[in-house]
């Protein structure tokens, strides 16, 4: 099978599976009693459609048709969403999620709905090292002359390295997340500067960190 057919294949993969979320969705909705049985089920559509998208988004870059359309957008609404997808994954272990946009600029130049995929692939992974919180960032730092956008990602696991996760069930667990990120964050460009990502243990505060830094 050639790899055009197989991204057809995926993509009707993650449609259909989006059709069975929803149902899932409207049962809960009627059926409020069945929570503790469904929602685990939803969880589990949700993340593996996370993971078809994150393969379809990472096929488009490797046939060179995918690019970042960057228009001016809001970065506190972006890490909003990412939060609010934190604190539904973070509900099943009972995590909290704190947010900090108070240094955030009041808008930036990027591509908002790639940039909101590749938080998510971030969160799911961090979600899984995790021991109790997540706490999510947006600010500036200055570089010379230029200022970068840092969208950053905390928790209070292990740090890389450390011990395995406690739920192999994201997208993350097969490397793709931290691909799609890196693959999200080059397609920024500015002035000859190009996005990055990192990911490091917090030496002081223990866990790890993830960074996307965007131009």
């Amino acid at each position: 099978m050639n790899a055009g057919l197989s991204a057809l294949v995926v993509h009707d993969l993650k449609n259909r599976l989006a059709v069975h979320a929803q149902r899932i969705a409207e049962t809960l909705d009627a059926y409020p009693s069945l929570d503790a049985s469904l929602r685990p089920l939803r969880v589990d559509a949700d993340a593996l459609q996370r993971r078809l998208i994150t393969f379809l988004t990472l096929y488009r870059a490797d046939t060179g048709t995918l690019c970042a359309t960057e228009e001016e957008a809001d970065p506190a609404r972006v890490l909003g969403e990412a939060a609010r997808f934190a604190e539904a994954l973070g509900a099943r272990r009972g995590l909290a999620v704190e947010v900090d946009a108070s240094r955030a600029p009041a808008s930036w130049f990027l591509d908002a709905y790639l940039v909101g995929v590749a938080l998510e692939a971030a969160v799911d992974n961090a979600t899984r090292f995790a021991a109790s919180r997540l706490r999510l960032v947006a600010e500036t730092r200055r570089d010379g002359d230029a200022e970068t956008l840092v969208l950053a990602i905390e928790d209070d696991g292990p740090g890389p390295g450390g011990a395995p996760a406690t739920d192999t069930d994201g997208a993350g667990s097969t490397g793709l997340g931290h691909e799609l990120c890196r693959m999200v964050a080059r397609l920024h460009r500015s002035g000859g500067r190009v996005g990055e990502v990192s990911l490091a243990r917090r030496a002081a505060a223990g866990g790890a960190r993830f960074e996307m830094r965007l131009p």
